[in-house]
């Protein structure tokens, strides 16, 4: 009976030494599509229980996870990728294995924009996935359908949307802001970055065609996006190819000889080439006669290789022309005049052409379900010709002295963005981001004598009847400078 005993007692030591490692042996298995059913790879996916915490890994090609090694219990399954909304399901793991399947819908848009992994390939105003609302930042956003609702189509007009900012424009040209007091009438107190790239030189009163959503960083901590930056930075997000087929199409007219239309295409080329392109066009004579004609077209592509690498390109062309408005000059006394508000006494020779091109390369990679790396190449030629009356005053009590303004830009700057991404820890987790920004910003200007000064025939401010004759311009100097800035920054979010 003794040895009955032993034995009993050693299969009931065996039994409580099997059963932790058996309630270890679980397993989840599923598979992330799109809502046509093709796999959606490297998208996100973390299973999270109040016994095990969370475990994270990422889809491969064929858009397939696992994890293995769970002990039994409840799962929340948490999915998540560049372009969709996020998902999430139930699973009980016991001793067989659980099977998920998870189907992913096209993200809407919403206020609290993160960056989701290194495959997006460019980043938000964070740099990180850490939501907004968790950051010691304030950052605030304007999403799409706010930009649709009010039919605006600069960024001047939108940046009104948000507390704290005055927005406007100068002589219906360039756009200049204040950030809680900081006047930036020129760019000096605040960045503006395209995908998080920071932009150099004049910021132009550009189409909103190809736009997603307009993020603002206020305050000091706007200095970490660029040297020049006290007040804010923002950062102008454009829209990004996706799986699903997306095409869009608006008109619209309006007083004062508006007319504007916009056009918008998405989808799949390939399993692994995704394609998108914004079209946009206005024209409109204005309230005060500065009429300006603008045309937008803005193709990108995203192009996965395998399943940790994705290229992308973008590729942006304005080409805007405008006729520029001075404003109305007071009389002596510093009494406004009895003319019509809509007088523009700007001469028929005024004009300011601009052409932009900006094209970027990201190329990212995933290194591990953890850890990232992505590089933004971006190179953006602009030709700025200006030749303005913009400074009118009054040399009696009717007649307008004139001044044209005269510049030409030919601005070539050049930006690598490189950064690495990780996440670290269980309990403490931190959330990185280590890089390197090198630019190389030449610009070259050709004036007229005289710093662009040039002397326009005068007008009568009660009867203006136009005498100025073509400009003579003829270029006195050529100014040439460049501006090379390398920086290295490194970020940690704590959770």
């Amino acid at each position: 009976m003794r040895l009955v005993r032993v034995a009993v007692l050693c299969v009931i030591a065996c039994s409580l030494s099997i059963s932790p490692a058996l309630a270890q042996n679980g397993s989840i298995t599923g598979r992330v599509v799109d809502t046509q059913g093709a796999a959606v790879a490297s998208a996100e996916v973390s299973a999270s229980s109040a016994a095990q915490g969370t475990r994270t890994t990422r889809s491969n090609p064929q858009g397939t996870f696992t994890f293995s090694g769970l002990s039994s219990g409840d799962y929340v399954i948490l999915v998540r990728a560049p372009g969709f909304a996020d998902s999430t399901a139930q699973a009980t793991v016991g001793s067989s294995v659980v099977s998920v399947i998870t189907t992913l819908e096209v993200a809407g848009i919403v206020a609290d924009v993160t960056v989701v992994g290194a495959l997006t390939g460019t980043a938000a105003t964070g740099k990180t996935n850490v939501p907004f609302k968790d950051q010691p930042l304030t950052v605030q956003v304007v999403p799409q359908y706010v930009i649709q609702e009010q039919a605006a189509n600069d960024v001047a007009t939108v940046l009104q949307n948000v507390p704290g900012v005055y927005a406007f424009t100068n002589y219906g040209v360039y756009e200049g802001y204040t950030f809680r007091g900081f006047l930036d009438l020129f760019p000096s107190q605040a960045n503006q970055l395209i995908d998080g790239v920071l932009q150099q030189g004049n910021r132009i009163n550009t189409q909103l065609a190809n736009v997603d959503r307009i993020e603002v960083l206020k305050g000091p901590s706007s200095a970490l996006y660029g040297g020049g930056a006290i007040g804010a930075t923002v950062n102008i997000i454009r829209k990004k190819p996706s799986p699903q087929p997306v095409y869009d199409f608006s008109a619209a007219a309006g007083r004062w000889g508006l007319g504007r239309t916009t056009f918008g295409a998405g989808g799949r080329l390939s399993d692994r080439v995704n394609y998108r392109l914004d079209i946009g066009a206005e024209r409109k004579d204005g309230y005060r006669h500065n009429e300006t004609n603008r045309v937008q077209v803005s193709p990108s592509l995203v192009w996965r290789l395998g399943d940790a690498n994705q290229f992308n390109v973008y590729y942006t062309y304005n080409r805007d022309h405008f006729y520029g408005d001075a404003g109305i000059p007071l009389l002596p006394d510093g009494s406004f005049p009895d003319v019509p508000r809509d007088l523009n006494l700007r001469t028929p020779f005024d004009f300011a052409h601009v052409t932009d091109n900006n094209l970027q390369f990201a190329f990212a990679r995933q290194l591990n379900n953890s850890w990232g790396f992505r590089n933004t190449f971006s190179y953006r030629p602009v030709n700025d010709d200006y030749l303005l009356a913009e400074y009118i005053a009054m040399d009696s009590d009717r007649d307008v002295y004139r001044e044209y303004l005269q510049f030409t830009h030919r601005r070539r700057p050049v930006t690598n963005l490189a950064e690495v991404t990780g996440t670290l820890g269980s309990g403490v987790q931190h959330k990185l981001v280590a890089g390197w920004e090198a630019q190389r910003f030449a610009n070259r200007t050709d004036t007229a004598p005289g710093g662009g000064v040039i002397d326009a025939a005068g007008i009568d401010l009660f009867n203006p009847v136009e005498t100025q004759q073509v400009p003579s311009v003829t270029i006195a100097r050529e100014r040439y400078t460049t501006q090379t800035t390398n920086a290295l920054y490194a970020q940690d979010n704590l959770t």
